[in-house]
């Protein structure tokens, strides 16, 4: 009998690979969903490909998408199968059961401790189903660090040019990422005994992010996404920030216990028995756990913690010492097993709304755009921001306002603009501060008074010389004609804009639009346009006027 166990553990061993594999294709393509987000880049990928530019609002060039390298590859891939959100889905599925392959392979090498660990990782972190699909970059940020950083963690030939590469990818698919890889980048540099050839090995790795930073600053007129002003220019405290981030990382914790389980043990067991590569490596893991913290987390629960999560299954995989230690097949089998009821228990309890605002993004749109949902109806999303979009698209031009802008955007059409108090996809309002109380990741722009006006008839009639001369350098650069010089000027003095916490003319808390006027407590709940979230009229908000211009 012994003889025959021990016989057995080879091909038990050789059978978790295939088996882990199958039940994390099951396990992703039935939780598979798409994000309201997902379509603010949707918007933009259509808007492309029907020869309107890289914009949002036809007519006016703004970088909506933090996602170069992704959105390419939803352009590259809808072409092909004339859909985005079928593209959107056979993306995030491919890419992350090859990056789970190639993380599965990876610790199969170092032994049996190692891949049970990966396999159950994997399996139970609800981070990895949440986001493996939903329509946004989590799994090429997954591959980029699975397939060409990890190469960073073996000294080889030509070390600078993966070195830049994993920089430059990484920027294009999700700007924070380069932070994992930035110390064992750094290490390599110190470490060289040839520290010319690496830097012009890295030089010509990151060349793609030199080019698209030209490119951006060409055609948007700036060097960031605008998500970067609407977020972190909105005026928050440092103090706000990192108690948001750390909330953040509590509720990932609560509801999602193994995805920063596995970070603290990738990053222990580096620190511990891992090379000195590794252990740079985990510097990484650390660094961008206090960036999520500074930067004040998300309003989705996981989602920014996948990158990381990602890295610190790269550590184990790759590492050393009690990662080769064997287990039994039968350790091996219950660990698996244990993963799927964890797994299968996290789907069946959706995380609510809290009151700190980070939700469980998947379990509050899942139920409309959950693939097998929107195949049961014939191919038709049932949402009502779908559905306020399509009435929109009736009605012809003109000019709206909105909290959540993806799937209303998209469905409404390029005639309709979009004005976004989240000011995610608005370059004016982005650079103004938001208001108070506002919900994490949705930092809302209280609209100033001439606004509209301004925006119907495209010219600026605000209520200060302020906010009248950002209006004009704003419209110059979103709008003006690319080829005409004086455009140089005013992408200048945005590059140099800083509006502070206060700007002359304009009251943060106070919303206006045509027929209301209205002024935002202090210490309101957060809600949009004055409506608190989680009621069904969100998804109405929206004001019409004739879109003149």
């Amino acid at each position: 009998m012994t003889g025959f166990a021990r016989a057995s553990q080879p091909g038990i061993r050789a059978l978790v690979v295939p088996l882990a594999l199958a039940i994390l294709v099951v396990l992703i393509v039935a939780s598979a969903w798409v994000s309201d987000d997902a379509y603010i880049s949707f918007r933009v990928v259509d808007n492309f490909l029907s020869g309107r530019g890289l914009t949002w609002n036809p007519g006016e060039r703004v970088q909506a998408f933090t996602h170069p390298l992704w959105l390419f590859a939803l352009i590259l891939v809808t072409a092909v199968v004339k859909s985005v959100f079928v593209a959107a889905i056979v993306l995030g599925v491919s890419l992350s059961v090859l990056g789970a392959f190639a993380l599965l392979r990876m610790a199969q090498r170092r032994g049996e401790l190692s891949l049970a660990i990966v396999a159950m990782a994997l399996l139970a972190s609800r981070a990895v189903f949440d986001f493996s699909t939903s329509g946004l970059e989590n799994p090429l940020t997954a591959i980029v660090l699975i397939g060409l950083a990890a190469r960073l963690l073996e000294p080889k030939s030509k070390t600078g040019l993966f070195a830049g590469l994993s920089i430059a990818l990484l920027y294009l698919t999700r700007p924070d990422a380069p932070v994992l890889v930035l110390p064992l980048v750094l290490w390599h540099f110190v470490a060289s005994r040839e520290r010319g050839v690496f830097l012009r090995q890295f030089l010509a790795g990151v060349s793609p992010l030199v080019l698209w930073e030209l490119f951006s600053l060409w055609y948007y007129g700036a060097l960031v996404p605008n998500t970067a002003f609407a977020k972190l220019g909105a005026g928050l405290g440092a103090g706000e920030l990192a108690w948001s981030g750390l909330r953040y990382l509590y509720d990932s914790f609560s509801h999602d216990p193994v995805t920063l389980t596995t970070v603290a043990v990738g990053a222990s067991l580096a620190f511990w028995k891992g090379t000195v590569l590794h252990r740079a490596a985990a510097v990484g893991l650390l660094l961008h756990l206090g960036y999520i913290v500074v930067a004040g987390g998300d309003f989705m629960s996981g989602r920014f913690l996948t990158g990381t999560f990602v890295w610190a299954l790269v550590l184990l995989a790759t590492g050393t010492s009690p990662l080769r230690l064997r287990l039994p097949g039968l350790v091996i089998a219950v660990a698996a097993c244990a993963s799927i009821v964890i797994r299968i228990n996290a789907v069946a309890a959706p995380v609510i709304l809290p009151t700190s605002g980070i939700a469980d993004e998947r379990a509050a749109y899942s139920y409309a755009t959950g693939i097998w949902v929107i195949a049961s109806n014939g191919g038709v999303l049932e949402h009502p921001l779908a559905s306020s979009g399509r009435e929109l698209a009736q009605h012809g031009a003109q000019v709206i306002v909105g909290c959540y802008v993806g799937m209303l955007g998209f469905f409404a059409g390029p005639e309709v603009h979009i004005v976004d108090v989240m000011a995610l996809t608005e370059p004016f309002l982005a650079r103004l501060p938001g208001r108070d109380n506002p919900r994490v990741g949705h930092f809302e722009r209280a609209l100033p008074p001439g606004y509209f006006e301004s925006l119907v008839a495209g010219q600026p009639q605000l209520n200060s010389s302020q906010l009248n001369e950002l209006w004009r350098d704003v419209r110059h650069v979103a709008s003006g004609d690319l080829t005409d010089p004086s455009r140089i000027g005013a992408i200048f003095r945005l590059l140099q804009y800083r509006a502070g916490k206060d700007v002359p003319g304009y009251d943060r808390n106070r919303l206006v639009m045509p027929g209301l006027d209205v002024v935002y407590p202090t210490d309101s709940a957060f809600s949009c346009l004055r409506i608190p979230y989680g009621g069904p009229s969100t998804f109405a908000t929206g004001l019409r006027i004739p879109r003149f211009r």
